[in-house]
């Protein structure tokens, strides 16, 4: 490949990556780029010695740490409680009542960032659920999955509702339906 199409297959590569790559500083036989956020590098080499590698560096592999915050929309099925029962002895689910469906715009986590396992999930914030359930500004325990959230009061234990995802497939990692 000639030094051009190199360049434009490492550009490619890191803005798949996240990176917003600064202009190429050509030095002998290697040219090399740096992202503007994050730092990482990546190089390319038109003649590489052999066992050596054409385009090479960070900035190819891995996700740039710093980009900027990114969001999904997201569908939840609504559902809240008629609940038996007290603190002392316990509380017990009656009947549930399914509110409709909300979206929600969750901000992406990037995890085990740098790493071979990297990856995106999403997870509604407990303001988000407090609001999508319409519970006042009390503290909430949640239990399920990234999929089912599952709300009780944290005082008591008292259930309040659920969340139910019928967008995705999964929020850790992010799949669509």
């Amino acid at each position: 490949m000639t030094l051009s199409e190199l360049k434009q297959s490492a550009l490619e590569s890191t803005t798949f990556r996240g990176h917003k790559m600064a202009p190429w500083s050509d030095f002998l036989a290697v040219s090399r780029c740096a992202c503007k956020v994050c730092g990482m590098e990546v190089s390319v080499t038109p003649n590489p010695a052999p066992n050596d590698i054409d385009i090479g560096g960070p900035a190819v592999a891995l996700t740039c740490h710093k980009r900027p915050a990114r969001y999904i929309e997201t569908t939840w099925e609504v559902s809240t409680y008629d609940v038996w029962g007290n603190a002392r002895d316990g509380f017990e689910v009656n009947d549930r009542y399914r509110h409709g469906s909300i979206t929600l715009r969750l901000q992406v986590q990037v995890n085990n960032v740098g790493t071979a396992s990297e990856f995106e999930s999403a997870y509604p914030s407990d303001s988000q659920i407090r609001n999508a359930l319409g519970l006042g500004r009390y503290k909430i325990d949640t239990d399920g999955d990234d999929l089912s959230i599952y709300v009780n009061r944290a005082s008591n234990d008292y259930p309040e509702g659920e969340l139910l995802c019928t967008s995705h497939k999964s929020l850790s990692p992010i799949q669509a339906l």
